[in-house]
């Protein structure tokens, strides 16, 4: 008879995502990201690290853990353990310093082992412009709450082009004949 040991390494689904407070920014704005890792199990997941990518556009403001510690130098955050469940969420500010489409990454890891590796990494996306999103550029003219550079070439409001009237009187219409 063979008495050999066999380590089972502990089983943990852990899933992360990332959401932005919202998509539109202006460069100077302060982003929000909140992260949130959950272990769906079995097993509790140990020594759990969730590496934080910041796009190049944006300079590292501030952070907020519920639990484990944030690494400022690697913005990577570790979690001892998580059981069966159980979540934990990051929160960080960072300043936008430049504009265009930024995408911003997260990724988690732990010593148990993940069969489920699809929920391991999530994004978010912003969008960030030069123009403050509460200014209208001097040198766009603005007509019944469109902003064009031709104001010969607007699109109007008109109340016999609102589709709930157009088939209202439809259906009126087709009763009556």
């Amino acid at each position: 008879r063979d008495n050999a040991a066999v380590n089972v390494k502990p089983v943990a689904d852990l899933s992360v995502t990332k959401i932005a407070s919202k998509y539109s920014y202006s460069v100077g704005d302060v982003i929000e990201y909140e992260i949130e890792v959950v272990n769906n199990g079995p097993n509790t997941a140990r020594n759990i690290k969730v590496s934080e990518l910041l796009d190049d556009s944006l300079k590292f403001k501030s952070f907020k853990v519920t639990m484990g510690r944030f690494d400022l130098k690697s913005l990577t955050w570790t979690i001892d353990s998580l059981n069966y469940g159980e979540s934990a969420r990051l929160i960080i500010k960072a300043i936008a310093i430049s504009s265009g489409i930024l995408n911003n990454s997260v990724v988690v890891t732990s010593d148990a082992f993940d069969p489920d590796l699809d929920n391991n990494n999530d994004f978010a996306v912003v969008n960030v412009t030069d123009i403050p999103s509460d200014e209208v550029p001097k040198n766009l003219k603005t007509s019944k709450n469109v902003i064009t550079k031709n104001p010969s070439n607007v699109l109007e409001k008109h109340v016999t082009a609102n589709p709930f009237w157009s088939l209202i009187g439809a259906l009126v219409f087709s009763l009556i004949f």
